[in-house]
């Protein structure tokens, strides 16, 4: 039975999920450091949801999932909420080791939309809102890189003072 690895995006709509594989170098076994996607999942609706349609389908299917690699934020601050308390629960109820890093590193560090018409942005290593950008989707990378990822696991909040 195959082991996967599971790269998450659910900082915004949709919930953008892949399974990946240990990757080698051609013609080897040795490891290349890197993980290759395998098998891509899109589910819409709200984020709690569409945990529960991916978890199912997965577990459903028989995948053997080892470790969980997440957007932990910026993003809409619902979405946030539940990814971190859904996977957190994953974590102690399946024993997963959670790994996360910046959304930016998902769409290429372009803006992300936050609410109505304002959008994080990163400028000089900095995250700030701004009105009336234009945000690209959010992409699961071929090649997934563990080192890119720690296990500093609190959500990425950035809200407006109110």
């Amino acid at each position: 039975m195959a082991r996967y690895c599971l790269g998450l995006i659910s900082v915004n709509e949709p919930l953008l999920a892949g399974l990946y594989e240990q990757s080698y170098a051609e013609g080897r076994r040795e490891s290349c450091g890197g993980m290759w996607l395998h098998r891509v999942y899109r589910f819409y609706g709200h984020t709690t949801h569409a945990f529960n349609e991916l978890f199912s389908t997965l577990f459903d299917e028989g995948v053997v999932i080892e470790n969980i690699y997440y957007a932990r934020g910026p993003g809409r601050f619902s979405a946030l909420k539940a990814t971190h308390i859904y996977l957190h629960t994953l974590a102690q109820t399946r024993g997963y080791e959670l790994f996360s890093t910046s959304s930016f590193a998902f769409n290429d560090s372009k803006p992300i939309h936050a609410f109505a018409n304002k959008y994080f942005v990163l400028r000089n290593g900095e995250i700030a809102l701004e009105t009336e950008c234009e945000s690209v989707e959010f992409t699961l990378p071929q090649i997934l890189y563990p080192q890119d990822f720690s296990c500093e696991n609190t959500p990425l909040y950035v809200l407006p003072a109110v």
